[in-house]
């Protein structure tokens, strides 16, 4: 039995970034390499964070110390890297929203189911306190019509998540 698994990150943006610390800081995990499209951001992880940088994730990919990969690309680019890293038998931590077409979904789940390995969707708001609020007002069942809602807060919260740029792959 391994020690450590071997983790890549593909996309270096705000949320790649941060899933590349945390991995590099991660007991029993050993951040490997990173990949981004763009050069200088992928250069950037890889000297913060003492590891590889790739500029096409299929390269990294075929990294046999990796493991397992964060796919932090922009949600409407997440099925080809994640099909990608399925399809290289690496295990699959996706940012969430999974996807923006049920077709890339579908697409996703089944390269998961073919390569028997884990995919699953980072979905961490499930922890944030205005979305348990949220849930307990909903289970009450108290006859109160639900539709699209926005949760709002005044509570400062991280630099990471309140961190604005023009990209975030």
């Amino acid at each position: 039995m391994k020690d450590s698994i071997g983790v890549g990150v593909i996309g270096m943006g705000v949320f790649g970034t941060q899933h590349a610390r945390v991995w590099s800081e991660q007991p029993g995990a050993r951040l490997v390499a990173v990949a981004d499209t763009v050069a200088e951001r992928a250069r950037a992880g890889a000297e913060r964070f003492g590891c590889s940088s790739f500029t096409d994730a299929r390269e990294m990919l075929a990294m046999e110390d990796i493991d397992a990969v964060s796919v932090c690309t922009p949600d409407d680019l997440h099925r080809d890297p994640v099909v990608a890293a399925l399809e290289a038998g690496k295990h699959v931590l996706v940012e969430k929203p999974f996807a923006t077409r049920v077709a890339d979904c579908d697409a996703m789940m089944a390269a998961a189911s073919r390569s028997g390995r884990i995919l699953t969707v980072g979905h961490v708001l499930r922890f944030d306190p205005r979305y348990h609020l949220a849930r307990q007002t909903v289970q009450r069942g108290d006859g109160t019509r639900w539709g699209p809602w926005t949760a709002c807060s005044d509570t400062p919260r991280s630099s990471a998540s309140s961190a604005r740029t023009s990209s975030i792959s």
